[in-house]
């Protein structure tokens, strides 16, 4: 049998079943998301053809390595369902090849197909495995293939009731595959895009990813991908005609199905999935049944026979009693009841076939039984198939609930594991930034205790320096006081040594008067002024000279703080003030009276503009 086929099947009852709280249109999808599971099965869902070719190909011992674990990939995915086996065996090979070779791009192939074949089998550990290898490889895989693995990474997700993860993996796919010629595989992720947000009741990104559906699978070129996304696209249309009642979207489903279906007719040859077309043929019979009158009964029963013929083709059992339900609907409306029982027995013969129970089918079966019945007068055999769909309809439904219940709990303790596995890896990732935050920490502590010894040793070193310099400067600034106070002393002495001299010459002065005191009767006043200015001169000039030695700069400042021009006598009056003299040893020295020094005193305090109660002598201290 082929799981295509018997997966579309089911979609089908789903869809035709009466839409209860919702509970129709969840397994709708849920069969959705598993039906593309095989859909999806090969960028090549080959006939056996196609299969064929592959290994005369894979005969010819001059094939590159590269070309061999590619078509090994190709072949394991143009393998029918039924030999699972054979598929699984080619694609093993090739991961074997391609890890010898090291060759990434067959690797992240031929382990992205692997998740497909564990998945079909059920086992979601070795399918999260084969993702996990697919991803590793991918690191080194050219944009195609990388963006094949995450389409791969995002299509599991989105088994594993992860949608939200499942959109960031596609969303990395995405340009990686439209830069790449990958449009079949943006299909299909608008593919299953669509099916979440027309689960979600979101209709404007549903008819977006619809539409990008179909925009994607014509510029791919391939014709199963195309006739799938006009059957989307007619599914579309038809949930928006139940929901709104707008005959628009009726005709716009009527078209997307017809097109499905004229494209199967033209390509018939080359078309890899039947079952597709025969999804679309139902949708259709069913909507000109249910909604509108004008197709004639046997134009309907062409979409049934195609129906019927397209998933004898694929030996699709389900398929099949779907389509001998419509078929049923058919009689019934014509009146003809035989034929009606005939096909609803059929159909039920159809159903008991199957390995196990479907209960959608049976339901289904149930309620045309019914209404067959009530139809032909029959009401109370109509009430107990009535009985017999509710009780199955409840059998049903506890069975979803307690399914639904232990999905929770499975999800529940997945998630408690996977919540435990995050907290340890932050728990983990916690003390290696405490460890790391201690080191620093810890460097950061030594570097820092370090560089304050390293900057104590500068500034003791400094201190000891500068006290070195400050000792040094002080001994030197002592030495230079000691030298001048010694070179003060030294001109005291010999300021006193002169000014004995200038007494002593005075004396000298007074004795030579006196011998030349007859002389005096000839010229008294010439040689009166000779000897005064003589003495005078004499006396000024070694004063003066000794000044100029301790203070070269005292007559310059004279000159600079009188308010006018001082006189030669005025020097002498300074000078002598400036060395302490009395105001009788001036006197006597200038030839004047006492009062004449008092005179002189005062008018130099006038030209040095000091005020009376100024002293003169610490004036002229200050300058000295």
């Amino acid at each position: 049998m082929c799981y295509v086929s018997l997966i579309e099947a089911l979609f089908f009852v789903l869809y035709l079943m009466p839409s209860r709280n919702k509970m129709r249109r969840t397994w709708l999808f849920y069969i959705f998301f598993i039906q593309l599971l095989c859909i999806l099965w090969t960028p090549a869902l080959a006939q056996k053809a196609a299969s064929d070719s592959l290994e005369v190909l894979l005969s010819n011992s001059q094939l590159d390595t590269q070309t061999r674990i590619l078509s090994l990939c190709q072949l394991a995915n143009s393998t029918p369902l039924d030999q699972l086996d054979k598929a699984i065996e080619a694609n093993k090979k090739a991961i074997a090849l391609a890890q010898k070779q090291r060759y990434e791009d067959g690797l992240c192939l031929a382990w992205s197909q692997q998740v497909q074949f564990e998945m079909i089998q059920r086992d979601g550990i070795a399918a999260q495995q084969a993702a996990d290898s697919m991803l590793y490889h991918a690191q080194n895989a050219s944009e195609l293939y990388k963006g094949i693995a995450y389409f791969r990474m995002g299509y599991l997700q989105n088994l594993q009731n992860k949608p939200e993860e499942a959109f960031e993996s596609w969303e990395k796919a995405i340009p990686m595959l439209e830069e790449n010629d990958g449009q079949k595989y943006l299909s299909s992720i608008y593919y299953l895009k669509f099916g979440i947000y027309a689960e979600r009741e979101n209709q404007k990104e549903a008819s977006r990813y619809a539409e990008l559906a179909l925009e994607s699978a014509q510029k791919s070129k391939d014709i199963d991908a195309e006739i799938k996304a006009w059957q989307i696209k007619g599914t579309y249309e038809v949930d928006l005609f139940e929901q709104k009642g707008r005959t628009i979207h009726l005709q716009a489903a009527k078209d997307a199905f017809e097109q499905s279906i004229s494209l199967y007719k033209q390509h018939q040859t080359y078309t890899k999935n039947p079952s597709v077309v025969a999804l679309s043929a139902l949708y259709l019979a069913n909507l000109y049944l249910e909604y509108d009158s004008s197709l004639k009964r046997k134009d309907i029963m062409e979409y049934v026979n195609l129906a019927l013929q397209t998933s004898k083709e694929v030996n699709n059992i389900e398929m099949q009693a779907n389509t001998y339900a419509i078929l049923s609907k058919i009689h019934m409306q014509s009146a003809n009841w035989a034929a009606a029982e005939q096909a609803l027995l059929t159909q039920r013969v159809l159903a008991d076939s199957l390995p196990s129970p479907n209960y959608y089918l049976e339901l289904k079966n149930l309620e045309l039984l019914a209404t067959l019945q009530e139809k032909q007068g029959d009401p109370e055999q109509a009430l107990e198939y009535y009985k017999k769909y509710v009780a199955t309809y409840k059998k049903v439904f506890d069975s979803e609930q307690t399914e639904i219940i232990q999905q929770l709990e499975a999800q529940y303790e997945n998630d408690k594991k996977n919540k435990e596995l995050e907290l340890l890896h932050q728990k983990n990732a916690f003390q290696k930034r405490q460890t790391w935050l201690y080191s620093a920490i810890a460097i950061i502590t030594i570097t820092g205790l370090l560089f304050l010894f390293i900057a104590y040793r500068f500034r003791l070193k400094y201190a000891l320096e500068r006290q070195k310099l400050q000792d040094e400067e002080a001994a030197r600034l002592k030495a230079e006081q000691t030298l001048i106070a010694q070179e003060k002393e030294q001109l005291q002495k010999e300021l006193m040594v002169g000014m004995l001299q200038i007494e002593r010459g005075a004396e000298s002065l007074k004795e030579l008067k006196e011998k030349i005191a007859t002389a005096e009767s000839q010229h008294p006043q010439l040689n009166q002024f000779i000897k005064e200015e003589l003495r005078i001169n004499s006396d000024f000039d070694l004063i003066r000279s000794e000044i100029q030695a301790i203070h070269p700069e005292f007559f310059k400042q004279l000159q600079d703080k009188a308010s006018e021009k001082l006189t030669q006598t005025d020097l002498r009056y300074c000078a002598y003030f400036s060395l302490q003299f009395s105001t009788k040893q001036i006197a006597e020295l200038l030839n004047v009276t006492p009062k004449s020094v008092r005179m002189a005193k005062y008018r130099l305090k006038q030209k040095f503009e000091l005020d009376k109660e100024d002293d003169f002598d610490a004036f002229l201290q200050g300058l000295s």
